[in-house]
């Protein structure tokens, strides 16, 4: 059985990045552990004021961010993140495969 890459210090460490780092508040922040522990679902929903384009730059700021602080695995991704306006799907990050560690960014 493999070990748990993510475990809750690695919840825990992304927890208090994004609630520092970002100006999304822990209400508007989901995590789903999956794939027994091995990859982090991310999901956040934006108000529906935000700019596009801040927008864009801001999300990819904080998959990088969530990229440098999340481990990596061979062959598979660690995480993902979404970012949500109530039902709708504004854009999506994953990363954490260490032979494609750009991909997903």
């Amino acid at each position: 059985m493999k070990s748990e890459m993510i475990t809750p210090e690695i919840i825990r460490v992304v927890q208090v990045a994004l609630q520092t780092k970002t100006s999304f508040k822990n209400d508007e922040i989901a995590y789903e552990i999956q794939d027994n522990h091995q990859h982090l679902l991310i999901s956040i929903q934006v108000a529906s004021n935000v700019g596009t384009s801040q927008s864009v730059r801001d999300f990819k700021l904080i998959a990088k961010m969530l990229d440098s602080i999340i481990p990596r695995r061979s062959g598979e991704y660690t995480w993902m993140v979404n970012f949500y306006n109530k039902e709708t799907l504004l854009d999506s990050y994953f990363g954490g495969d260490s032979d494609f560690p750009d991909s997903g960014l």
